[in-house]
């Protein structure tokens, strides 16, 4: 079991072949029971982008880097792809607030 420390660590690109499912868990909140609270993710058919990372499309759609991102909840971070994703140079995208590194 890998523990991500950091919006680094807890960025994903899925395999096409290799299974997988991730626990995603508060360790500061129980459950009845004692365990922490949490959730699993098990993800279905996926996508990748074709597109070069620096052409203008993928800057904005930046989210589609990976398949899977964890941040920490932030009440101006709500858009993927930012508040006007069609109209955005890419600077306020997931991959931008994700680039902070936050634990």
């Amino acid at each position: 079991r890998n523990v991500a420390k950091t919006e680094k660590d807890a960025q994903i690109k899925l395999k096409l072949y290799d299974p997988s499912e991730f626990h995603v868990i508060n360790p500061n909140k129980k459950t009845r029971v004692g365990n922490p609270t949490g959730y699993k993710v098990v993800p279905g058919g996926t996508a990748a982008s074709i597109l070069d990372l620096e052409d203008p499309p993928q800057k904005r759609g930046a989210f589609s880097n990976n398949q899977i991102w964890i941040t920490p909840y932030n009440r101006s971070e709500v858009w993927a792809g930012g508040l006007f994703a069609y109209q955005s140079q890419g600077e306020d995208t997931l991959a931008t607030w994700s680039d902070r590194d936050r634990p």
